[in-house]
């Protein structure tokens, strides 16, 4: 038998392998998870791709998908991003249709492969398992400009969307987004869900034409603790002499009722008022 062939068996076969052990670094699967996300031998990917179109077990084409696509991303080798892409509408179940997708962030890492025509449709799938990775991989593609539209139309459309979704939207956003997606972060500030407050408030102090400005008012004036504890820590990291009096007001606030946020940040605060205070 070819080594090649050979060496693909046994590894599939390790990687699914299922054992009950209470240190799972130790199990056969856990180490030939850990051999297979260093593979980058191209010639080992036709083995592979054999191997899974003739697997009728679905649980075991799961576990394929892990080693084709680390090959294919250390080469940043758009034929297997195509490839695995193109395996969506053949598998059946949702989960391994998630599995694909986020396998394909390992093409994703340098922002060096461009975006996928596919994402475009994936993103209205009704199942989240589906949406979630599809917007992961759209926030950290190349062409931002192309995918910060996509996530635009998608946030406008009637589609429902839980918060979980709209976070991870917003989270894209962060990344990929411009100046014309400032409006988002302000509209959903006031959503309630922490995770989304701190996407909301990071994306003001980016793309706002003043971010600072707005940091400030939302550092005394925001009802809700999370997102001055948000905007505090820009401020803090991003902010100058112009936002200490802000800071020191801040402070007067919480010496009468301190909050988990202001006695988390508290030694940060100290540092900033030492530096910046005549």
């Amino acid at each position: 038998m070819d080594d090649k062939k050979t060496f693909v068996s046994d590894l599939v076969k390790r990687l699914s392998s299922k054992e009950y052990l209470v240190d799972s670094s130790e199990s056969v699967s856990w180490l030939a998870y850990r051999e297979a996300e260093k593979l980058n031998d191209l010639k080992l990917f036709p083995y592979f791709k054999d191997f899974l179109e003739t697997e009728k077990d679905t649980d075991i084409r799961r576990t394929i998908y892990f080693p084709i696509a680390s090959i294919g991303g250390h080469n940043n080798e758009p034929k297997i991003l195509n490839y695995l892409i193109s395996r969506i509408g053949l598998e059946k179940t949702r989960w391994s249709k998630s599995t694909i997708l986020n396998n394909t962030w390992q093409f994703y890492k340098e922002n060096t492969i461009g975006l996928h025509p596919e994402f475009e449709k994936l993103i209205y799938n009704k199942s989240w398992q589906i949406v979630w990775p599809t917007l992961d991989l759209l926030g950290i593609c190349k062409q931002k400009e192309e995918a910060e539209k996509i996530i635009d139309e998608y946030l406008k459309s009637d589609i429902k969307k839980d918060k979980y979704i709209l976070d991870e939207a917003l989270t894209a956003l962060l990344n990929v987004g411009s100046k014309k997606s400032y409006h988002w972060f302000e509209d959903y500030l006031d959503f309630g869900f922490n995770d989304m407050v701190g996407a909301c408030v990071a994306g003001i102090a980016k793309f706002g034409d003043d971010g600072m400005g707005r940091m400030r008012e939302i550092l005394l004036n925001h009802r809700n603790g999370w997102a001055k504890s948000c905007a505090l820590s820009s401020v803090l990291r991003l902010g100058g002499k112009n936002e200490l009096e802000s800071v020191l007001k801040y402070v007067k606030k919480q010496q009468k009722k301190p909050s988990i946020y202001y006695l988390h940040d508290k030694e940060a605060i100290d540092e900033f008022i030492r530096k910046y205070s005549d």
